[in-house]
Order: C-alpha cells, then structure tokens, then sequence
C-alpha cells in the first residue's frame, strides 16, 4: 500500500513538473511569436518631427532661433545622447554603417554617406526611412512644408497655432529666461508668417478684426494641408486656461495692443479666451487637437504647468465635447492620470517621445496599464527629431518605432499568460495601438 502511494505521489509530481516545463516552453515562445506577427504591421507615427539639421521649419520654438543651441544648457536624457550605442544598430539599418562603435573616424564617413544618400534620393529620401522603420504615415508637427523633402502621401501636416495666443508685446515673457527669450521671438516671427499668409500687414488694431484674422488663417492652414493642429503651450504658459468674457479680452487687446508693458495677469486673461475660441474654430474645421502634456525639456519648462488635470476644466466642458483631444508624450510621468482623463470619449493617448526616453521594458509596464483600460485610446507616436548632426530624424524614427514594437509585445506577453485576452485579442490590440486608432481618427488608410 505504501508502495502504491509513493508511486502516485512521485507520478503525480512528475506530471506537474511537465506541465509546468510546457507552460514554461510556451511563455518563452510567445514573446518571439509576438514579436515577429507585431515587426508586420506597418505603423502609422502620429508625432514626429521630419527635418535636415538647419532646417528652419522643423519646430515652432525655435523658429526664429538656431535650434537647440540658442536655449540655455541643458542635460539630455541618456537615450538621446550622442553616445548611445543603440543608434549604432538604427545606423546599420538605415546605411549599412559597417562599424560596431561609433568613434570619431567612423563618424566622420557616416557624415558624408548620408549627405550622398540624401542628394541621391532627393524627395524621397525620408521615405526610405519609413520603409525601414516600417511605417506607412509620419504626422509632420512643422511651421511649414516647403524647406523638407517630404513626400505628402507619406507625410500628414500638423500645424503649430500657439502664436495666436500671443499677439500683444511679450518683453514680460522675454525678460524672465534665456530660454523664453527664443521661444517667443520664435511665436512672433510665426504669428507674422500667419499674418502675411492671408495678407495683413499688420496686426488688426480691432479685437473682432483679429479673431477674423485667426479664423481666415486656420482655414488657411487645413486648406494647405493640415490634418491636426499641435498646441506647446505648456512650453509658454501652464495649460490651466480659465473662461473669461469676450468683452473682456477684447478690452485687453486694444488697450494694450501698442504698449511695450502689457500686465502678465491681463495678458493671461487675453490667451485663455484666445485658446477657447481657437479651440471653437478648429474643432468647426474639424482638426483634432493636439496638446503637449508632461515632460519637457530646458530649464524654463515647468513640470507642473504641464500636468494633464491642468486641462481638466477645459476637457470635462461640454462646450468641447466635439473637440478630439490628443494628450501627447503619455503625459509623462502623469501616465495615469492621462490613462483616467482617456475615458471621456474626445480624449486619446499617444506615446511619442516615451518611445525614445524609455527602454522597452519600461514602456512596457506603462502600456500594460494602459491596455487594460482604454485599447482604442492609444496612439503610437515616435517624436523622431534631429538632436545632433549624428543623430537625426532618421536614427530616431527607427530608434523609438524598434522600441514601440519590443515594447508592445513585452507588455502582451504578460497580458496573455496572465489570462487577460488570448493571443488573437493581443494582436488585435497591436493592430489598434500602431494603426488602426490613428487610421480611425485622421481618416487615413
């Protein structure tokens, strides 16, 4: 008898130690399974930066600058050094870079096979990258689209408008850093172009004539192309807008629309009307909004003006309820209070910048998160932007979609073992994330 019981005992062990061995086997399986179906789905970038190092329309803030270098110093994050390796991989997809390091030498050969690339390839050059990157349609965030060689079936305009907050003199802003310094120079010179485009030559000197101005010129910009408008506010200003009068702010523009000494408490009331009634015009135009949330970099942004709830007024007002909202960047590290905001049926989430700041890993914890409450809220971002004359927007679309994809599948994997949804219902999310959302949203194929 005892003998029969230690037989059971040590088969029935034996049993479960295979089991568990299968169940092993098929968990390690997955991720690659994954992986590979996820590398098939051709992406569509609904944030990026498109540019050649110079290029003068690349990015609203820097508009009447010289990039970067014109902003106070600053510590980039790891990822986006020039010294990260992993853009030696990105390097030896994009060029065939036959090196494993990226010293000065090889650097140096680097610089010219990309300048005979792009002089071979002319407008088409980005294209290959997307092809390489695999993704089908990059959403250009430009001041314009005349100075770049993108190819529009490829490349989907977004149109920077925080200029039209800022008409009035903005030596208040100037004065306070270096880093304002550029950026609302930069919006001026932008509010001019817009100003010219529909051939004022000067700001109106009536209220009700300016608002004409921003409506005609939004019109403008869908009718030149733009699919979305992008608002950096929170690079300007805290993203807390209040509700002031018409007559209010109409008060404010013409008494101070000549002075040099505009009082920042007025000026503030002025830009929230400005925002509501740009919000009003582009939702008639049927333009979703983009609005960046969370992270930023320089020493001027303000990290708590940036936080989503900020807009929380402004999102939970059934005024906006037509407005489609998207809060970029994941509004990081507010990842989950955007996910809450994401319940309310104008807003979507959307990844780009966190595909470059983070691992895989990382990101994949975040997106599990996300995942689980609002799969039809979620779109992939890249951010691709030229951070260096080594590391541009090339290396950066193929560094954060590789990194989008990894994470995408690290983050299904465990949704699937840990019972959540099937590996067909995994899929069918990584299909929503990296494409259909955005396709759903922007009427694109």
């Amino acid at each position: 008898m005892l003998y029969c019981l230690l037989l059971f005992f040590l088969s029935a062990c034996l049993g479960s130690a295979q089991a568990q061995s299968s169940a092993a086997n098929q968990a390690d399986a997955l991720f690659p399974r994954l992986l590979a179906a996820i590398r098939q789905i051709q992406v569509i970038d609904t944030h990026a930066h498109p540019a050649l190092p110079g290029d003068p329309e690349m990015e609203a803030l820097f508009f009447a600058a010289d990039g970067l270098t014109a902003m106070e110093p600053f510590s980039l994050p790891v990822r986006l050094r020039s010294t990260n390796l992993e853009y030696v991989q990105a390097l030896q997809v994009l060029y065939d870079y036959p090196y494993p390091d990226l010293s000065p030498e090889h650097v140096k050969e680097l610089a010219t096979l990309k300048q005979q690339k792009r002089a071979a390839l002319g407008v088409i050059y980005f294209n290959t990258v997307l092809d390489k990157a695999g993704i089908a349609v990059s959403l250009a965030n430009r001041v314009g689209m005349t100075s770049a060689p993108l190819e529009r079936q490829r490349f989907k305009w977004v149109a920077f408008i925080d200029a039209y907050l800022f008409p009035l003199n903005n030596s208040v802003y100037k004065k306070m850093n270096a880093d304002y310094q550029v950026f609302f120079s930069s919006e001026e010179k932008l509010l001019k172009r817009y100003l010219d485009q529909v051939e004022t030559s000067s700001k109106p000197r009536r209220f009700d004539d300016y608002l004409r101005f921003v409506r005609e010129s939004l019109a403008r910009l869908k009718a030149d192309g733009a699919i979305a408008v992008n608002f950096e506010a929170a690079y300007l200003r805290s993203l807390h807008f209040d509700d002031p009068s018409q007559r209010q702010a109409r008060r404010i523009y013409e008494r101070y629309l000549n002075s040099t000494n505009v009082p920042e408490d007025e000026y503030r009331d002025l830009q929230d009307y400005l925002f509501r009634y740009l919000l009003r015009e582009v939702t008639r135009l049927g333009l979703p909004v983009h609005v960046h949330t969370g992270f930023g970099i320089g020493n001027a942004f303000s990290l708590t003006g940036a936080q989503p709830l900020q807009l929380e007024n402004i999102l939970s007002d059934p005024e906006y309820r037509r407005t489609t909202f998207v809060l970029l960047h994941g509004s990081y590290p507010f990842t989950r209070e955007a996910m809450l905001l994401a319940g309310k049926p104008n807003i979507y989430l959307e990844l780009s910048g966190l595909t470059l700041l983070l691992y895989p890993a990382d990101l994949a914890r975040m997106l599990k998160d996300w995942l689980t409450f609002y799969p039809e809220k979620i779109l992939f971002g890249t951010n691709a932007v030229v951070l260096s004359d080594l590391i541009g927007a090339e290396e950066t679309y193929w560094l954060a979609t590789e990194t989008g994809r990894q994470a995408l599948a690290l983050a299904l994997s465990e949704m699937v073992q840990e019972g959540h949804c099937d590996e067909a219902e995994a899929l069918h999310m990584a299909r929503l994330v990296l494409h259909d959302n955005a396709a759903k949203l922007y009427g694109l194929p």
